[in-house]
């Protein structure tokens, strides 16, 4: 290259540093501005967006006779588990008449030990229908299906209805 080549050559004017600069602010916006905006926008509108999700799935067919069927399925079982109570507790009270309690009975008694289990069932039944209305409660006040509860059925059950009156009055045992 000669010095009349040198002097007929262009000054540099910087364009190349601009271009690189320009390209350096474009990357910063692609990479870090516009997903920060984007989980900005995503915060602020999260409120009205999780409340439109809930809406759907509450009115999700699906959701919506699933809860109507469990209402029925857990009122029938209430109902269900009232009657094993009650029968429960006739087992045990006419076991108990006739086998009134020995306070001398040695351990493995047959006797005592068909008194526990009578005793056993009927302390399960009730637990189960205890859960069954604890369930069911739960249900009745939940958002996904507390509307879709059937006009016939309760408002809400109560556990202590779980519990049957006894028929007759326990054997005392003698001390």
């Amino acid at each position: 290259m000669s010095w009349d080549d040198f002097n007929r050559a262009t000054p540099p004017t910087g364009k190349g540093a601009l271009k690189a600069i320009g390209c350096g602010l474009l990357l910063a916006l692609v990479v870090i501005v516009l997903p920060l905006s984007l989980w900005a926008a995503g915060v602020f509108t999260s409120g009205i967006h999780g409340k439109g999700e809930a809406i759907k799935q509450k009115n999700n067919a699906g959701n919506w006779t699933s809860a109507q069927a469990q209402f029925e399925r857990d009122f029938a079982d209430f109902q269900k588990f009232q009657v094993q109570a009650t029968g429960a507790q006739t087992a045990l009270d006419q076991f108990n008449r006739d086998h009134p309690a020995n306070p001398n009975a040695m351990p493995g008694d047959p006797n005592e030990e068909k008194r526990n289990q009578l005793s056993d069932d009927l302390s399960g039944v009730i637990q189960q229908c205890g859960n069954t209305a604890a369930d069911y409660n739960t249900a009745a006040r939940s958002y996904l299906s507390e509307q879709f509860r059937a006009a016939d059925l309760p408002p809400s059950l109560d556990p202590a209805d779980c519990t049957p009156v006894q028929t007759s009055r326990p054997t005392p045992t003698h001390s």
